[in-house]
């Protein structure tokens, strides 16, 4: 089963130009990017609520501490302000990053689904004038449409979710 399933994705990968593929691979970086920063983001949570939970927590954490001294606080409220903010940030610029990410993908099957458009349409175009007399053009145009669609949004889109959200887990587990 899994065998049949690589070789229908290798089929996949192999009607993609040599551009398709560069972005499929720049979009794969992209993910892990993505991935790197949601963590990171999720991650900058942890120092704020313990430092809310407890002011102590600046004294007894080496980490923080550190920090503490480093920037001349005076007063430990206003180091829960400064790590808020710093947690708003890293959230805020991962959430940026993520809709730059869901943009770049969204492109890419666009792109992906113009091309099969494109294909499907010189495939039927090649085709013999008895082919054409037998066939409605409208249904041709339909077919098109709904088969290169079926592709991106049935195949492509999910699997590049799919994608994603491994590099996510994987980033999140290690």
């Amino acid at each position: 089963m899994y065998s049949n399933n690589f070789k229908f994705l290798n089929e996949l990968f192999s009607l993609f130009t040599s551009q398709d593929k560069k972005y499929f691979f720049k979009i794969q970086i992209i993910i892990i990017i993505m991935a790197f920063m949601e963590v990171l983001s999720i991650a900058s949570i942890a120092p704020l609520m313990s430092v809310v939970s407890n002011l102590e927590t600046i004294q007894s954490n080496a980490y923080l501490f550190k920090a503490y001294s480093i920037l001349n606080f005076n007063d430990p409220n206003n180091f829960v302000y400064f790590i808020g903010l710093c947690s708003f940030f890293a959230i805020l610029i991962s959430s940026l990053f993520s809709i730059f990410a869901i943009w770049q993908l969204a492109k890419f099957n666009s792109s992906i689904n113009a091309q099969f458009a494109n294909r499907l349409y010189s495939y039927f175009m090649g085709r013999s004038w008895n082919f054409h007399i037998n066939k409605s053009s409208s249904e041709l145009v339909q077919k098109i449409a709904s088969e290169s669609g079926r592709v991106t949004s049935g195949i492509i889109s999910p699997l590049m979710k799919i994608i994603s959200k491994i590099i996510l887990t994987i980033f999140m587990l290690g």
